[in-house]
């Protein structure tokens, strides 16, 4: 849909989602992009359909087996790999316990660390949330 509404290639958009998507996904302004580009920056219509359609729809299977590919191959490798997993969290983005969506490096057969970024307010306190 963000890359129909700015007329660029599907594969050129991607979103940073953390927290428990779909019914309970973040997705921090700066973390939607059109080729490294802030879609803010683009367009605001684009972003409020990027941030509104991310948290409305679970991904299709090809989506999902796409991820799972590239996970499986970042386990397998020894150059770690920063991708966005679901992870069991211990203090980062104040959650000890539970398994959130998240940014983080991965090699050699295992979650190497999880990346906490820096939050704006409010999508902190909408992490925090869950």
């Amino acid at each position: 849909m963000v890359a129909e509404l700015l007329g660029v290639g599907v594969r050129e958009v991607s979103a940073l989602v953390l927290g428990a998507p779909p019914a309970h996904a973040v997705v921090p302004r700066e973390g939607a992009t059109v080729s490294g580009v802030p879609i803010e920056r683009l367009s605001q219509v684009a972003l409020r359909r990027a941030v509104e359609g991310a948290s409305k729809h679970a991904p299709g299977p090809v989506a999902l087996a796409a991820a799972a590919t590239r996970v499986t191959a970042a386990l397998a490798g020894s150059r770690a790999a920063l991708l966005q997993v679901a992870a069991v969290l211990q203090g980062e983005y104040g959650h000890r316990g539970m398994a959130l969506a998240v940014p983080a490096l991965v090699a050699s057969g295992r979650l190497q660390s999880v990346i906490e970024i820096p939050l704006a307010g409010t999508y902190q306190a909408d992490l925090e949330e869950l």
